[in-house]
């Protein structure tokens, strides 16, 4: 981190050197899922939700259970937008629906979240171990 808290990244990106930058992605179509995924991450319930699903099927009454101050309906409604957003996917296993993270991306994404903000990958093992009590 820079003096002023905020994060320092020392990344070179096409366009640096005054000529301008154009997307590294490509078409409009990688812009458009960009943006739903960023979308889908921006709200830090659906961030916990992705963390408990990082390698795991999980149903909504045991993420409910471990996600603190949330009611069953506000984990079913952000489960909702994931599935939407082709970030989750569900299965129905005898009475349960289980939910599983559906993009490698988001599983990468995750990863860096873990790695910036959380202290690593023992932030990442500590969310893990957190819903195997």
């Amino acid at each position: 981190m820079s003096d002023s808290g905020n994060l320092a990244f020392d990344l070179a990106f096409p366009g640096e050197g005054g000529e301008s930058m154009c997307c590294p992605w490509g078409d409009d179509g990688e812009m458009e899922i960009a943006g739903q995924a960023i979308r889908a991450l921006s709200s830090p319930a659906r961030l916990r939700i992705l963390c408990l699903l990082f390698g795991h099927e999980r149903s909504v009454a045991e993420l409910t259970r471990l996600i603190k101050g949330h009611t069953q309906s506000s984990i079913s409604q952000h489960l909702a937008f994931l599935l939407k957003s082709d970030i989750v996917t569900n299965r129905k296993h005898k009475t349960q629906m289980l939910y599983r993270i559906n993009d490698q991306r988001v599983q990468l994404v995750m990863r860096l979240v873990a790695d910036v903000f959380c202290g690593g990958h023992a932030a990442a093992a500590a969310c893990a171990s957190a819903a195997h009590p």
